[in-house]
């Protein structure tokens, strides 16, 4: 990655969820399993009187919303999912989310991807590998407002051995009803420290071989 993609405003507008690292501590990431049911986000507490019940101790402690959930099948495993919510200073003067966030969006869920792999962006750079995106399409298809909370979905699509290509989905989960706001695809390669072209590690491309997903119609 070559500076934040919220930079990235020249992108072609064109048809278009393994959880990751959280890069950017200005934006709050929930990553869940695809196709696994949301967490009751309102806990009970068990008064400190009372011993815990045979049924509380059998109930799961729900994940930190930083941690990667385990996922059950390969089609959930391909997908990260992250939340964000769309901050006032993201909105425009139309009361739009701006355009140009979509791509700190989609690095979010990139680098979510890439950390449920069992590794993080920021080791694959103390490795000498970089990642800098050379394709990109995005397909505006809703309005995200202020103070939406959006789920964005990454699957990666492709692999080569210079080279990744991304797949990402946004939609609005609040409010209701819930809607496909953005879709993308994004192709990114593989540079050294010196910003030259190289392969992809051996072992970091099995690793994204092993989670490749079908394209979607």
């Amino acid at each position: 990655m070559m500076g934040p993609d919220a930079g990235e405003r020249d992108a072609e507008v064109g048809p278009g969820r393994m959880n990751a690292e959280r890069e950017r501590g200005s934006v709050g990431v929930r990553a869940t399993a695809a196709d696994a049911p949301r967490a009751n986000e309102v806990s009970s507490t068990t008064p400190a009187s009372q011993p815990p019940s045979a049924e509380d101790a059998s109930t799961p402690t729900p994940p930190h919303p930083h941690t990667p959930t385990p996922s059950g099948g390969r089609e959930s495993a391909c997908v990260a999912q992250s939340e964000v919510r769309v901050r006032y200073v993201e909105t425009d003067q139309m009361g739009f989310a701006h355009h140009s966030n979509y791509f700190a969006w989609f690095e979010i869920g990139r680098t979510d991807f890439i950390r449920a792999l069992g590794t993080s962006y920021a080791q694959l750079e103390r490795d000498g590998l970089r990642l800098a995106i050379a394709e990109a399409s995005v397909r505006y298809l809703q309005a995200a407002r202020y103070d939406d909370r959006l789920v964005v979905s990454t699957r990666l699509e492709r692999v080569q051995s210079r080279s990744v290509t991304f797949a990402y989905e946004v939609e609005r989960a609040e409010p209701e009803p819930r809607v496909r706001v953005a879709t993308s695809t994004m192709k990114l390669i593989a540079l050294d420290a010196h910003g030259s072209p190289r392969t992809l590690p051996p072992d970091f491309r099995r690793r994204l071989e092993a989670v490749v997903a079908p394209a979607r119609p």
